[in-house]
């Protein structure tokens, strides 16, 4: 088990499973994710950066800077971003829904019943320390830490389309949009969360409300933020919030990146003291 946030308060929501599989199955498993990646090509959405070659966070978060510092050249725009999250997206994989995304991709009939044997019928248990669980079947989702879990994710999520201004990421399961209008009353992005609804009925999947935020920056003259009606999700209205950490970089409403700097300054110099200031039992082991 990996922790997603430090320390540990809900089992349920604060740990990531990370899935071992034996040595031959990993090696059989790089064979077919190479072979997956090359066919897979043709038919990847542009706007997915995750687990993909020569497509990084760099790429997604330039991608987004550049769409943010070109509308905020205008003071008259009104941006508004929403970050998506899906609720163990991973885990809620439905594999008849998967299998229908291998037959609309063209894959061959043997790669597409190699990649469903794999996620048939696995069984997974969790051991901290010396205490191991029983065994159970689980009957969906594909298994994290695996380059097979990531491909299959990435297949399933293909078809999802928000609008231009969209950043899909599998290594964290989440989609960036971002829409730019003169009118702060425009509805293209309640639009865009109302189709990522109807996808994530079709597919299986759940939006994760608590996680989901949006941020609407504005530089024109004095205007209240306030007065613009909460976006919708499942009938909730959406957290409205002045900064965002995504894929490790803060943003921030005001575009300012006083907070990134003090986040990445402060992880420096922990760092740094780790390599000053070694701890007396550090000194008698070595």
């Amino acid at each position: 088990m990996v922790p997603k946030v430090t320390p540990v308060t809900k089992i349920e929501s604060d740990i990531r499973p990370i899935s071992i599989t034996c040595p031959v199955s990993s090696v059989a498993e790089s064979f077919i994710a190479r072979y997956f990646d090359q066919h897979f090509d043709q038919y990847l959405d542009h706007n997915q950066f995750g687990a993909s070659r020569n497509r990084s966070t760099v790429l997604a978060l330039t991608k987004l800077c550049r769409i943010l510092f070109e509308a905020a050249d205008d003071c008259g725009n009104f941006i508004r971003l929403v970050f998506v999250d899906f609720t163990k997206a991973f885990d809620l994989i439905d594999h008849s829904v998967l299998y229908k995304k291998f037959v609309d991709c063209e894959f061959p009939t043997w790669l597409t019943a190699w990649s469903l044997s794999f996620l048939k019928d696995r069984m997974q248990f969790v051991k901290v320390r010396d205490i191991m669980s029983g065994c159970l079947v689980t009957n969906a989702g594909a298994p994290q830490g695996t380059r097979a879990g990531s491909g299959d994710f990435k297949l399933l999520i293909n078809d999802l389309r928000c609008n231009e201004h969209s950043i899909k990421y599998v290594g964290l399961d989440d989609v960036s949009m971002a829409s730019v209008s003169d009118d702060p009353l425009n509805d293209v992005m309640q639009t865009s969360i109302n189709q990522l609804e109807q996808w994530s009925q079709c597919n299986a999947m759940r939006l994760n409300n608590k996680k989901t935020k949006e941020m609407i920056l504005h530089f024109g003259r004095r205007f209240d933020i306030d007065a613009i009606p909460n976006l919708v999700v499942s009938g909730s209205n959406i957290e409205r919030v002045k900064e965002f950490k995504l894929l490790g970089v803060i943003v921030r409403s005001d575009l300012n990146w006083t907070s990134h700097v003090k986040y990445m300054v402060s992880k420096a110099s922990k760092r740094i003291f780790v390599i000053l200031y070694p701890s007396k039992k550090w000194y008698t082991c070595s």
